[in-house]
Order: C-alpha cells, then sequence, then structure tokens
C-alpha cells in the first residue's frame, strides 16, 4: 500500500495527501454554497465541483507525468549473442541459452531480464535478421545488454567478442574468449567471471550445460516453436550418446 501512494505522489510536491485536502477542501466550500445559497442550487454544486475536480485532476496528472520518479519505470536488461557466420549460429545458440540461464531473472521489481529467444515470439530470428533485434533492443529500450559476437579470428579459432552497453554505448572494455568445441562451457564460466560485477549473473546456479550440437540445436528449435524438429534432433542426440 506505501509502495502505491508513493508512486501516486511520485515526485509531485505535497504529493498525493495534497490532492486529497484540495479535493476534500473543494467538495466542502461548494457544499457550503449549496447548503447556505438559495441560488446555487443542486445543478451548480455537481456542474462547479465535477468541473473543478476534473481541472485539480488535470493538473495533478500534468505535475505527476512531468516529474515522475525514475525508479518506477520499467528497466530491462538482456544478453545479445550473434555469430558473424550462419555456420558458427550453435555457438551463438548456445553462449545465449547457457548464459541466460545462469542470470538472474529480476534485480528488482521494476528491473528485469529480457531473454534473448523471446524475440521468436515476435517470429524475430536475430541471427538472420540482427538489424530488427537490434532496432527493438533501442526502442523498447532494453538499457543493459551483455552483447556477444562470435567469429573466427585470423587464425582461424572461433572466439567470443564480449562487451557490456548502456544505452548503446559501451560502458566496459571489449574482451576476446577462446571458444573450445569440445568444452564451450569453459567461455560461459569466463564470461561470469568476467562481467560479475557489473552484470547480474547467477553464480551458484547449478545447472548442467548442453554442450552436444544436436542438444544445442534441439533446444533452440523448441524455444522456436518447432516441437517436431527438436524431438527428432534430441532422438539423434540421445542415440548417439
Amino acid at each position: 500500500m506505501k509502495q502505491l501512494l508513493d508512486i501516486l505522489s511520485g515526485n509531485v510536491p505535497g504529493g498525493i495527501y495534497l490532492y486529497l485536502v484540495l479535493f476534500a477542501t473543494l467538495f466542502f466550500i461548494f457544499f457550503y454554497f449549496y447548503k447556505t445559497s438559495e441560488l446555487f442550487t443542486r445543478r451548480h454544486f455537481i456542474r462547479w465541483f465535477v468541473g473543478s475536480w476534473v481541472v485539480l485532476t488535470l493538473l495533478y496528472a500534468y505535475v505527476w507525468w512531468r516529474n515522475f520518479p525514475e525508479e518506477y519505470f520499467l528497466k530491462r536488461y538482456s544478453i545479445y549473442v550473434q555469430a558473424h557466420s550462419p555456420e558458427d549460429n550453435q555457438w551463438a545458440y548456445f553462449l545465449r541459452d547457457e548464459l541466460s540461464e545462469r542470470t538472474a531473472p529480476q534485480k528488482n521489481r521494476w528491473t528485469y531480464f529480457f531473454p534473448q529467444r523471446w524475440f521468436y515470439y515476435a517470429r524475430l530470428d536475430c541471427q538472420a535478421d540482427s538489424t530488427r533485434c537490434l532496432h527493438v533492443i533501442q526502442t523498447l529500450p532494453i538499457e543493459t545488454v551483455l552483447r556477444i559476437q562470435i567469429a573466427k579470428n585470423k587464425e582461424g579459432a572461433l572466439e567470443a567478442e564480449v562487451v557490456l552497453q548502456e544505452n548503446g554505448q559501451d560502458v566496459s572494455e571489449r574482451q576476446r574468449f577462446r571458444i573450445d568445441p569440445s568444452n564451450p562451457f569453459a567461455t560461459v564460466q569466463k564470461i561470469i567471471q568476467w562481467g560479475k560485477n557489473s552484470f547480474p549473473f547467477r553464480e551458484n546456479a547449478v545447472l548442467t550445460p548442453l554442450q552436444d550440437p544436436l542438444q544445442i540445436r534441439a533446444r533452440d528449435a523448441f524455444y522456436r516453436g518447432e516441437y517436431e524438429q527438436s524431438y527428432r534432433l534430441f532422438r539423434q542426440a540421445l542415440s548417439k550418446s
């Protein structure tokens, strides 16, 4: 209840309590005229009281909106992973999902995690159409983004370039981590260690990573809503093991 009153008060001087006092004052003033003056009829009472109340409410709403406390705006943070080459998409899915599973779902009731796979609900594939996904990130907006770009270096080794961004601006140094296809979870652990002081990772999350390429693709198919494809890939992964 207190939080609701704080929200309704915003940064208006006197807050909702001043509004209620003015509302009561208007009511008693016009009610007094209605009871003591023959010229101030019931029709006048309703018209003047309702009109004054509407003006008071609009004025209060204007001041409240212009000074709305920033801490009550919904804020989001996310992990955005993109592969430079389609052949490396599975490692983008792997880092996206394993890091997301190890991220706190919310910092507080106003700041929550926006998983990259939610773009699938809007029929957006960020590996195929990164421009539209980045546009959504800017317009929602998603204020804090851990951006990861997967590409091969000059030696042909797979690397993940990681940077933390706030409102589209880098707020950390760019860091590169080698991805070992035989043990990709080691990269997840290194990224968590690198960003744990500035991004809400859950270090104590006890989860078994899916490192098999077929399982990675099967999980992504499931998130896309391609359940038959997901089932087939999981069956292949199980039969192979």
